[in-house]
């Protein structure tokens, strides 16, 4: 439910607030003017829907053609589009595929007739719950991706399917139940989804009905939106929520059904006026920076229905001036720097379980095509998964993508998302690589959590430190009640969270609780971030995390906490359950690569960390809690992240140590060939390292074994001197410097520079364009000869951190020779008897299609190193093929064969098993399906696999799925031929 209460502000006011939130990111006040107008915006009201239509109606009127279809396309512009989607070729032919498989599965299964609340309950899913009548969101969805199958290909199979859908679901009696008495029926969710995928059936085929049936769908029609639009005009939670999902969902249908009807029921003009004005606001007030704070999930579920509203709408209606909004022309950068390694997964802060919940392909197609982003467009492609959450995301992904938009790989390692104030960086964008994020911003707003300052990294794909994500509770009494309940679930409150929990308590959780990144300076090799987190704890008169990310080598953490009275500070580390704790290190093995944390100073030992929290909601299989402890009042501690990927030389242990003195902390840290020293100060101050003279508040210079310093971060600064380059301000700045050879550096600014700069002789100052530098504003500047030399070396930077290719996880092993085992010897094994379990939780629910009755279900659905496997004996050595009946929700699942802790041979590396035939885009983590599939695994030439055993005991793991699979037996059968009677 919305947490603010509405207030008056003057108009003028109100602008002010918005331009200062457009232009100025990182200030308190853009905090304090989001959280105003996303709250105290008020509804739509009748009389502007209406003073709007008076003015836009007669245009909008003139543009429809009577008895036509007009949604997305007018129907003079359909064959055009409906040849293009026939003619597509690569990813797009794959997608048009997927498509038509999807539409034939609908085609053939009978339509959901209507279901009771009562008869949908279940041993996981409340009564409350089932009252959101949420299973026909499903019937919504189905009606798009059929309507499009059928306006490319209008088979009779199709065309009957959906006026049978449509008609079944105008005698549905409810669109949705929720509140205490159903006061909010046909007013949310479902609604929303029914009453679009209707308006689009009726627009795109309403030739299929008959007169009757037209004028039936259109009477109820009439009723039951009529009540979305009562909760625009301030009849539902949602109505002046602008940047929550329910919002743009409902509105989106209401808009849509508006446009569709627009002059064969009286009230649809209005309907579209004030969907249009509900959009108008919302586009102003999401963020600029392109994010959400409900999370990724929540993003890609409400972004795409607004897409889907401007697009449906843009050709009668103009709306698609909503893309000139930021909060549009930066969703690309969100998503993508979002995105873990390998592009598998994405961030899980707020409410999130690491996978997207709509799409995004559709969205990102959509929106390279708008901008010309290839960067959109590359990372459409290069998704390892099909679209998520329904099958009217396969309709949005084949009608939105365009092969004309080139795709452009990813190069910038760093990224804020400056509203939602998050922070990623990284080592580079292949599988191998990893990924560091830094949680700041608003702790209280819908799903989010008490987790200020936390840190999560992701290797390969797979989460090696944690944050707690979408609890387990939700759905329980309280999940959602900001105003205390909530944070006594353990995975909203700050104990779930790699931060610091200050004397064994939650972070703050009123409206102004919060972290600040308010320094921020990236250059090719570093990252130098802080977030001022005083204003997230109780009683604290300053706190700070500073992260430093010396690019592949290490990230250092040091943090401050400062108090009248002496605190208590742990310093939490949420890390796999088979993390080995030494004390002063904890190591955590990953599949593609591994973590060493390591306390630096007088902090005490990790020690394991019990839960305080009244509902513990994070399954201890998934993540444990250690925590280093040190109290005063005046709380310095240092951290050292070192990533080693996985294959090839380890580069051995980093050495590191910690000084302090009364002006500050000074660390060393040594690797092979360099030396870092790192200095945080007090107060600003003097620094001298050789030929260095730093005046600034905390600096890093990186030195070659020669002594040639090659790099020099300094923040907080008003001078510093290399040599004869130099710069001096009366304005502090922050800098980043990289030696580039012969003299040359390149500068990375994260502040304006308004002070003195001298260059080396012979060299000048240029943009990363090669032009002459005109005032220095933030951002990347290269020290060079002329602008040819700028460009070159600007072009060189993109060579710096190549993406890293995954090695194999699991050591090989090829087989030892073997004569095929008799075809009649065979061991059976249940899966729901798994007697190893690593990296996640697969659970056993009992199936009566099952082979015994029960199943492992969400296998894969938390990382991608999970694994199962199971103890047997082998009564007779030889070679053997293997069978699995299992179930999957994508097209098809990959996965890695073990075998006594190896793969038996390169061939069981990586072995594919195909999904259902017109998959139906279901979520990674909501895997249900019971449609059994039974084969033989093959290798990548599509032969049997087979793997050679010898007599006796044997461990047979399933390892590394590339999404969640449910698994009901698997055999061993010798793989000699079997003769014929």
């Amino acid at each position: 439910m919305h947490c603010f209460h509405p207030c008056v502000i003057d108009p003028k006011v109100r602008r002010l607030l918005i331009a200062i939130r457009h232009v100025c990111c990182l200030w308190s006040l853009v905090v304090t003017a989001d959280m105003m107008l996303a709250a105290d915006e008020p509804s739509v009201k009748r009389e502007e829907a209406l003073e709007y239509l008076q003015k836009a109606g007669p245009a909008w009127a003139a543009k429809i053609p009577a008895g036509h279809g007009r949604l997305f396309y007018l129907e003079s512009e359909w064959e055009r589009e409906a040849e293009s989607i026939r003619t597509l070729t690569g990813i797009g032919a794959e997608y048009r595929k997927l498509l038509f498989d999807a539409a034939d599965r609908i085609a053939e299964s009978p339509v959901l007739e209507y279901r009771t609340p009562e008869e949908m309950v279940t041993p996981g899913r409340t009564l409350l719950s089932a009252l959101e009548e949420g299973w026909q969101r499903g019937v919504g969805n189905e009606m798009v991706c059929l309507a499009l199958a059928a306006k490319v290909d209008p088979r009779e199979g199709y065309l009957s399917k959906l006026r049978e859908m449509v008609l079944t679901a105008c005698r549905y009696p409810t669109w949705g139940r929720e509140g205490k008495q159903g006061e909010l029926a046909d007013m949310d969710l479902a609604a929303g989804h029914i009453v679009r995928g209707i308006a689009i059936v009726y627009d795109w085929h309403r030739g299929i009905f008959s007169e009757a049936e037209r004028s039936m769908i259109r009477e109820t029609i009439q009723k039951r939106v009529h009540r979305l639009l009562e909760g625009v005009y301030g009849g539902i939670y949602w109505s002046n929520w602008y940047t929550q999902n329910h919002n743009h969902i409902c509105v989106a249908g209401l808009g849509l059904a508006g446009l569709a009807f627009y002059e064969e029921i009286a009230e649809a003009p209005e309907w579209l006026a004030a969907a249009s004005l509900n959009f108008q606001k919302a586009a102003r007030l999401l963020d600029p920076d392109g994010s959400s704070y409900e999370g990724l999930p929540y993003w890609g579920y409400g972004r795409s229905f607004i897409l889907q509203f401007v697009e449906g709408t843009r050709k009668v209606a103009g709306t698609d001036d909503i893309y000139q909004e930021p909060a549009f022309r930066n969703a690309i950068a969100y998503r993508l720097g979002c995105s873990t390694p390998g592009f598998g997964g994405v961030l899980m802060w707020s409410d999130s379980r690491g996978f997207d919940a709509y799409g995004p392909q559709h969205i990102l197609y959509r929106l390279a095509a708008q901008y010309g982003d290839g960067k959109g467009q590359y990372l459409a492609d290069h998704l390892p998964f099909v679209p998520q959450g329904g099958a009217d995301n396969l309709a949005w992904t084949v009608l939105w993508y365009d092969p004309a938009v080139v795709p452009v790989p990813p190069v910038a390692c760093d990224y804020h998302a400056t509203l939602w104030d998050v922070v990623t960086t990284r080592s580079g964008w292949g599988d191998g690589d990893y990924m560091v994020s830094l949680k700041s911003g608003l702790n209280r707003n819908h799903h989010t959590q008490l987790d200020a300052g936390s840190l999560s990294l992701n290797f390969g794909g797979e989460w090696l430190l944690l944050t707690s994500g979408y609890g387990l509770g939700v759905g329980k009494d309280g999940f959602f009640d900001q105003n205390g309940k909530r944070w006594t679930f353990l995975s909203g409150a700050t104990e779930s969270h790699s931060t610091l929990l200050v004397d064994g308590r939650n972070q703050r959780f009123d409206a102004e609780a919060r972290g600040r990144v308010d320094r921020y300076v990236s250059s090719p090799s570093w990252l130098w971030v802080e977030t001022d987190l005083t204003d997230a704890y109780y009683h604290v008169q300053a706190a700070r995390r500073r992260l430093l990310h010396a690019r592949g080598d290490y990230m250092l953490v040091f943090d401050e906490v400062s108090a009248k009275t002496p605190k208590t500070v742990k310093w939490l580390a949420q890390v796999p359950p088979d993390a080995r704790n030494n004390g002063r290190d904890l190591l955590v093995d990953g599949i593609r690569g591994s973590l060493a944390i390591r306390l630096v100073g007088e902090a005490g030992d990790f020690t394991l960390h019990k839960p305080l929290s009244k509902v513990l909601d994070v399954s201890p299989s998934r993540l444990v809690t250690y925590s280093s402890q040190s109290t005063g009042t005046d709380v310095r501690l240092s951290t050292l992240l070192q990533p080693v990927f996985g294959g090839g030389t380890s580069p051995g242990r980093l050495s590191a140590r910690r000084d302090d003195t009364a002006t500050g902390s000074h660390l060393e840290i040594k690797g092979d060939g360099w030396r870092d020293e790192v200095w945080m100060l007090r107060t600003r101050g003097d620094i001298a390292s050789g030929e260095m003279k730093i005046t600034a508040e905390a600096a890093l210079v990186r030195r070659l074994e020669t002594g040639t310093p090659t790099s020099v971060a300094a923040v907080g600064t008003t001078q510093m001197a290399c040599g004869p380059l130099s710069l001096r301000s009366a304005e502090p700045f922050d800098l980043i410097l990289e030696g580039a050879g012969h003299g040359r550096w390149l500068l990375s600014l994260g502040t304006p520079f308004s002070g003195k700069m001298v260059l080396p002789e012979g060299l000048h100052l240029f943009t990363a364009e090669g032009q002459p530098a005109d005032g220095i504003r933030p951002g990347r500047y290269l020290i060079a000869r002329d602008g040819d030399d700028a460009r070159a070396l600007d072009k060189s930077l993109a060579s710096l951190f190549p993406p890293r290719k995954a090695v194999a996880t699991w050591p090989v092993r090829e087989p030892l020779p073997q004569e095929p085992a008799p075809s009649e010897i065979t061991v059976r094994q249940e899966c729901e008897d798994a007697a190893i379990q690593t990296r996640g939780l697969a659970k056993v629910v009992q199936d009566a299609s099952a082979s015994a009755g029960a199943a492992l279900t969400s296998f894969g659905t938390e990382s991608p190193a999970h694994s199962v496997g199971w103890k047997v004996h082998v009564a007779r050595a030889g070679t053997y093929r293997v069978k699995l009946r299992y179930a999957v929700a994508q097209p098809s699942v990959t996965f890695t064969l073990l075998v006594d802790g190896s793969i038996p041979g390169s061939q069981a590396e990586k072995i594919t098993v195909a999904g259902p035939k017109g998959w139906g885009a279901e979520k990674y983590w909501t895997l249900t399906t019971s449609g059994w599939d039974e084969s033989i695994l093959t290798d990548a030439a599509g032969r049997p696999l087979e793997i050679s055993l010898p007599e006796g005991e044997h461990e047979i793991r399933i390892a590394g799925p590339s999404s969640g699979m449910n698994l009901d037996r698997w055999e061993l059968e010798g793989a000699a031929t079997r003769q014929t009677p």
